[in-house]
């Protein structure tokens, strides 16, 4: 593929710049909202719930990762987490109201499995003035999204199956494209989040009939976005705006 096919084609695709740009940024952090409001068309955040049921900004269950604390995220109150720097750096964790103070784009919020969908989360976002999309891995998540009756777009993110027991990805996760497309059909949602390898042209032609828009993630390679970039696909996840170049 030519250079300039490439960009031409790039230019119709909604960037979506994956927990604030992970390897660009320190991830899911004030930091990366503030350079994704830059550089980004749609910004992606983690959320999760804290055991004295605060909505925070982060991916994994635990700090292992973050600090070197195996402290779960569900076990422990927001006034123990927010004095935690994260990933050697001056970042704290954020709760989702900071985040919407200072966002600037359309926000993709995916929640992780510990967070309970109810109305009164949902009343935090009535006040944002972008546009705001909600995924999960969780079908179930997604149904009571749902049933709040809320005006917000939802879509469903479908994994390989070898992947179901990566940290963070519900065992209840559907793993077939067009399984994870009759159910956003039958809710009337808006989008699939699709793992590359679950990508073909049948799967997008009738995402396309259907009016569901696909977002494309596990793009670790420039090689990955060279191979969809020509399907039709609405929007990519990636992790550092290096592997458009």
């Amino acid at each position: 593929m030519s250079y300039i096919i490439y960009m031409d084609n790039l230019n119709d695709i909604k960037i979506i710049g994956h927990r604030g740009l992970a390897k660009d940024n320190v991830e899911n952090t004030i930091q990366a909202v503030k350079s994704a409001n830059k550089t980004c068309d749609i910004v992606e955040l983690d959320i999760r719930q804290t055991k004295d049921g605060k909505y925070i900004i982060f991916h994994d269950d635990t700090l292992k990762r973050a600090s070197g604390l195996n402290t779960p995220i569900k076990d422990t109150d927001y006034s123990t987490l927010k004095n935690h720097t994260i990933f050697k750096s001056k970042q704290k964790i954020p709760l989702i109201s900071e985040v919407l103070n200072l966002c600037e784009i359309p926000i993709l919020f995916e929640f992780k499995k510990d967070v309970d969908i109810t109305s009164k989360l949902f009343k935090q976002f009535k006040s944002y003035d972008e546009k705001l999309l909600f995924q999960s891995f969780n079908p179930k998540q997604i149904r009571k999204i749902n049933n709040l009756d809320v005006d917000y777009d939802i879509g469903l993110i479908c994994p390989r199956a070898n992947l179901l027991n990566h940290t963070g990805v519900s065992t209840n996760s559907i793993t077939h494209s067009e399984k994870g497309l009759n159910f956003i059909c039958e809710l009337d949602g808006d989008f699939l989040t699709l793992h590359r390898k679950l990508l073909s042209e049948d799967i997008i032609y009738k995402c396309n009939k259907n009016n569901i828009e696909i977002y494309a993630w596990g793009l670790s390679k420039k090689e990955h976005i060279q191979e969809i970039i020509q399907l039709g696909i609405d929007g990519i996840i990636v992790d550092s705006l290096s592997i458009l170049d």
